[in-house]
């Protein structure tokens, strides 16, 4: 799940580069486009859907996880 929200919120961040994202984490593009499927399925979000939910999610796990 680690690896999941990882790629996902570099995705997000990276305007849903596939190909920055796969630089930035030195795997190939079909790992990144598995990973960020996987993601958004677990979250049961719609590929292309608007991502504003799924950033607040990711910022609050870091948040949480920080304050442990």
């Amino acid at each position: 799940m680690a690896e999941l929200r990882s790629t996902l919120s570099r995705y997000l961040d990276a305007d849903r580069s596939i190909s920055k994202v796969a630089n930035l984490e030195q795997i190939s593009r079909n790992t990144v486009t598995y990973r960020v499927q996987q993601a958004l399925s677990v979250c049961n979000h719609p590929e292309g859907g608007p991502t504003t939910r799924l950033r607040v999610a990711l910022m609050i796990y870091e948040w949480l996880a920080a304050a442990d």
